[in-house]
């Protein structure tokens, strides 16, 4: 038994292959091998392992292919590293956390008295039921580890409000000309009530986004999306979770 590794875009694919050295039948020595009576005849006493190989190398390009959203070739929790983990304490003591929290938050108050002179990096979404922000990390000439840190630290800001973490996956899936990967934390507030028989929302459920094409960083967004009915008390004003989130 071996293994074939390659990539598609950011995905990494590893194909077993099973065949004449497999684990379960040994490598002969080379003077047990047959003897070649014509060109070609030691390739062609592989074909079976060589058809069973490329079988299953374009099964998983027709499966990255056929993926999508809903349907993506790969779906993981996200975890991190004990080294990954490392450097992200150390980059939120850094001056690059320090300026891109800074950023946001001065980008915000200008949204919000000038919106036409935001800067082209970023836009702010602002609904009835949902109001947040993405960052163009395509447009800049922030790291693609830099952009991740930045989507556990807003992760990590929002589980003090109190919040508690629904799920933090990774799916990755085929586009018309790229693969694209999103890491996603979806984070709820702890139960609890606001006034009487009305369920505290706090600032709605929080869905944090972070968008790579072709393994580079491409946008991050940060939502919150809150309930209109009579089980929820009203939402608490977004800037309010902005200024905790930032500050």
């Amino acid at each position: 038994m071996w293994f074939l590794t390659f990539k598609v875009g950011s995905c990494r694919f590893n194909v077993k292959v099973e065949g004449f050295w497999g684990r379960s039948a040994p490598k002969p020595p080379l003077h047990n091998l047959p003897r070649a009576k014509g060109r070609g005849n030691l390739l062609n006493s592989h074909q079976p392992l060589m058809k069973n190989l490329w079988s299953q190398i374009t099964g998983l390009f027709k499966t990255v292919e056929e993926s999508s959203s809903s349907n993506p070739v790969i779906h993981e929790l996200i975890e991190r590293g004990a080294e990954e983990l490392a450097l992200y304490e150390g980059w939120k003591c850094s001056l690059v956390c320090r300026r891109l929290t800074e950023w946001l938050w001065h980008q915000y108050g200008i949204w919000q008295a000038l919106p036409g002179e935001v800067d082209e990096t970023i836009d702010f979404l602002d609904t009835p039921s949902c109001k947040g922000f993405a960052v163009h990390f395509h447009k800049t000439n922030y790291s693609r580890r830099d952009a991740r840190h930045l989507f556990d630290y807003l992760k990590e800001r929002v589980l003090t409000l109190p919040y508690r973490c629904q799920i933090s996956d990774t799916r990755t899936y085929s586009q018309k000309d790229w693969v694209e990967t999103v890491e996603r934390h979806y984070l709820k507030p702890k139960p609890g009530f606001a006034e009487p028989s009305k369920l505290n929302q706090r600032f709605g459920n929080v869905t944090i986004e972070l968008t790579l094409r072709n393994d580079a960083v491409h946008n991050l967004k940060f939502r919150a999306t809150s309930y209109n009915d009579h089980l929820y008390a009203s939402a608490e004003d977004f800037k309010d979770l902005m200024q905790a989130v930032l500050e």
